[in-house]
């Protein structure tokens, strides 16, 4: 952890969003959904939820993955030079933990800034929700991206390395 590049830092940045598109915020969606469902539910016992209503949210989920995957690309370019500072910052930090945890904040923050925002243009209920939705979706990508690289690198550390004089054939 003694060293910190700009190769670490978009390696990071990358990960992070894979992460972020591919789980958090369809994750986050399914929740939504599932949320969805249970207020319908709980307004009206009688409604029906495979009609209209699920093929909307199901049509609204697609374009809002589709849009926060071509948005993320800008927040990766604003996070990769705040990664790097962090990942200097905490190159002589030996608790993983805090990198982590470090991570998933700055992750947190540059995501519920700017996607709150962007929401704020729709008003202020957009940019509270659409700030805290993505807030946590970045943070908790973040977060993974981090473990896994650091876990990752622990393993590469911890591999047997062949001895030069070992001659193979």
């Amino acid at each position: 952890m003694n060293e910190w590049t700009w190769g670490d830092s978009a390696g990071l940045v990358a990960r992070a969003y894979c992460w972020l598109v591919g789980v958090t915020v369809p994750a986050g969606m399914v929740l939504a959904f599932v949320v969805q469902l249970a207020v319908s539910a709980a307004q009206d016992p009688h409604h029906r939820f495979w009609g209209p209503d699920l093929e909307l949210l199901v049509l609204f989920a697609f374009w809002a993955a589709v849009i926060v995957a071509v948005v993320a690309v800008g927040g990766a370019v604003v996070a990769l030079p705040c990664t790097h500072v962090l990942g200097l910052l905490l190159r002589r930090v030996r608790c993983r933990a805090l990198h982590v945890v470090a991570t998933a904040v700055l992750a947190g923050v540059l995501g519920a800034v700017t996607a709150g925002a962007i929401g704020a243009i729709e008003g202020v209920w957009a940019a509270q929700v659409l700030g805290s939705s993505m807030g946590a979706s970045t943070g908790v990508a973040g977060a993974i991206a981090r473990w896994r690289q650091l876990r990752a690198r622990a393993r590469e550390e911890a591999a047997p390395r062949p001895s030069p004089s070992t001659v193979t054939s």
